[in-house]
């Protein structure tokens, strides 16, 4: 065993920091550090691997318990040695010993390269008597760097304190890495810092790193960006810029917001082609399926419309060599009077439209490595030059505002998919429509109540268009494209303003759209300066809203397998009365489709299964209105009349 020790006199944890960056510690966190006064030497392992074998007989030596990547091979021994040296220094009484790795493989669902770490130091007996208190896991690192950082967070977090001595535990390759860079970026005195070197086999591939740290610190540029999102499958994000107020400097080098953008690019891999190459293998696609689905249901051609029939039998040289108008002419003008018929009256039609095109929120390709060469072009640009909301108003606009992006980003969503992404060529039909369906836009003042409000109220108007056609299926497939521009706060606004330039362009041939387009102009206004301003409180109201819209996921299809009655109990808060299924479905309809009445309503929003117990004395003549929008699933409106 190696030991490249740069151990010397320990002072204090203010070297890691300038005095200036001190901040005290919160009062929780002071009563934390209570608990362990006396530590002062932090342990590191970084995690390399996740371990997933949980039977009692295994042994964890063994590699098909562990997720390995090809490089990794033969490697297991040394993980278990870097555990073993850790767990022998931690036996003295002032070590605080973390095992640091995230969720970086999505195969693996939640296990931690932390947890699994711990799990097989336990299984060892490694982590006897007082040794077992004194460790903990940190399960949010995605590359080195953040081993360390996020480890000095942990030690403050357990103690109150940022550490007077600090030892990592890893591979040869890493140690110039981490003494040279590392240390230097978390700024900790070099005498107060040991690596301890466990040989093992080496990788130059990984090796390449150090010359990625040396010309980017922090990691913000692209490249390890890219490998931090590849890393993060499960998009998670940690709170350590708050409770490690010392290491906020740091912690913040790379832009919060600018990542989610890389993270969703990044694990997605998104892609698109040249405009017209695009127009026509779609087109050929979408018409392929078509005829799939004429001989899958038993339509047959007729004679004038059998010219479809020569799409199967074109090679993708055939296809290169044809221009659109050529593959048009081909088709012939009855093919396409039926295309159009089908795809308007017929529910298969529709859905076969909705499903064939990939949108640019969503992946072409999994990402098979951390080297993925990505093509961002897809992605519509934010509007430019978005002025400060003071600009626009003085008053600050509701956090309800979040409701009604909701709805704006659904049909947003709907119209993308059912017109193939090719929205500017169709802005004045799809204003039409969306002012149609839009209760934001098609009124002065209006505020969904809840986020579930706003997706059924948008739902409902779909469905009320005959033109129109939305199975659970396809419901569930806009949600799930709704969670992911919400999952990524840095496609919130390049929708909003692919949305914007379609209202704009189909305001020069019809002038009444032109107050809309401002509403949508305001929001956009809106979301940038909430971004701008304050970029976790956007991530922690997304988060929010994603469980909700979850919720709502799983009772679709809970009562798409089960029933809706079976399901109601299930994702619904307990009723004052139970009305039969027809009035229930009668009074859901109306009050997203009815205009309210004018009696004045006292609404109260459920937050949980106990919105009946809510103590409230309403004014005689009043109506109260107890909601249970917000919890997913199936809810209605239970109202009673104050006598």
């Amino acid at each position: 065993m190696v030991c490249m020790s740069l151990q010397g006199p320990a002072e204090t944890a203010g070297r890691f920091m300038n005095q200036q960056q001190l901040r005290l510690p919160s009062r929780a966190f002071d009563e934390v550090s209570k608990t362990w006064p006396e530590l002062d030497h932090l342990v590191i392992v970084p995690g390399h691997a996740i371990q997933w074998c949980t039977e009692v007989g295994r042994n964890v030596n063994d590699e098909r318990c562990w997720y390995l990547l090809d490089y990794q091979r033969g490697q297991v021994g040394s993980f278990l040695e870097h555990i073993k040296r850790a767990a022998l220094i931690a036996k003295k009484p002032t070590t605080l010993l973390v095992f640091s790795g995230g969720q970086t493989r999505s195969g693996m669902g939640p296990r931690s390269e932390g947890q699994s770490y711990f799990a097989v130091a336990e299984r060892l007996g490694l982590l006897a008597g007082t040794v077992f208190d004194r460790t903990v896991t940190e399960e949010f690192a995605r590359d080195s760097l953040e081993n360390l950082l996020f480890s000095l967070c942990r030690f403050r977090q357990i103690t109150g304190k940022l550490p007077a001595k600090v030892t990592v535990i890893g591979f040869p390759f890493k140690a110039r890495r981490f003494i040279d860079l590392h240390r230097q970026a978390a700024q900790i005195d070099i005498q107060d810092f040991e690596y301890v070197s466990i040989p093992s086999h080496d990788d130059g591939t990984v090796q390449d790193a150090y010359e990625d740290f040396r010309t980017d610190l922090f990691g913000c540029g692209e490249k390890l960006a890219r490998k931090r999102a590849a890393r993060n499958p499960y998009h998670q994000k940690h709170g350590y810029s708050e409770s490690c107020p010392e290491l906020r400097s740091l912690l913040t080098k790379c832009p919060l917001c600018s990542e989610g953008l890389i993270q969703d690019n990044l694990s997605s891999s998104l892609h698109r082609e040249v405009a017209d190459e695009e127009t026509k293998r779609h087109m050929l696609d979408i018409l392929k399926r078509f005829s799939q689905l004429d001989v899958e249901h038993g339509m047959a051609l007729e004679a004038e419309t059998s010219s479809l029939g020569f799409l199967g039998e074109l090679t993708p040289e055939e296809v290169d060599g044809l221009s659109l108008d050529e593959l048009v002419s081909r088709i012939g003008p009855e093919a396409l009077s039926r295309f159009e018929d089908d795809l308007k009256n017929n529910p298969k039609f529709t859905e076969a439209a909705l499903q064939e095109w990939r949108p640019w929120w969503l992946p072409l390709l999994s990402v098979q490595d951390s080297t993925t060469k990505l093509d961002q072009s897809a992605v519509p640009d934010v509007l430019e030059e978005l002025p400060p909301l003071s600009n626009l108003t003085s008053e600050r606009p509701p956090e309800m505002l979040w409701n009604n992006l909701v709805e704006l980003l659904y049909l947003y969503i709907y119209f993308s998919r059912l017109y193939s992404g090719e929205l500017m060529p169709h802005a004045v039909d799809i204003v039409t429509a969306f002012l149609s369906l839009s209760r934001v836009l098609s009124s002065q003042q209006f505020t969904h109540a809840s986020v579930i409000h706003a997706i059924r109220s948008a739902e409902a108007s779909v469905a009320m268009d005959s033109e129109m056609y939305l199975s659970t299926e396809t419901k569930t497939m806009l949600l799930e494209d709704l969670l992911r521009i919400l999952s990524n706060t840095g496609y919130l606004l390049p929708a909003l303003g692919d949305l914007q330039r379609v209202f704009e362009k189909a305001g020069k041939v019809r002038k009444s759209t032109f107050f809309p387009a401002k509403k949508i102009y305001f929001y956009n206004v809106w979301l940038n300066d909430e971004i701008e301003n304050d970029c976790e409180l956007v991530d922690t109201i997304t988060v929010s809203m994603k469980a909700l819209i979850t919720g709502y996921i799983e009772s679709l299809e809970c009562r798409q397998a089960w029933g809706r009655l079976r399901c109601w109990r299930r994702y619904s808060i307990p009723r004052l009365s139970r009305p039969s299924l027809a009035a229930r479905e009668s009074r859901a309809e109306s009050r997203i489709l009815n205009k309210p009445e004018k009696s004045p309503n006292i609404r109260l929003v459920n937050a949980g299964r106990d919105a009946n117990m809510i103590d409230l004395e309403p004014e005689p003549g009043t109506r109260l209105v107890v909601e249970a929008i917000d919890t997913p699933g199936y809810g209605d409106d239970i109202s009673h009349k104050v006598q």
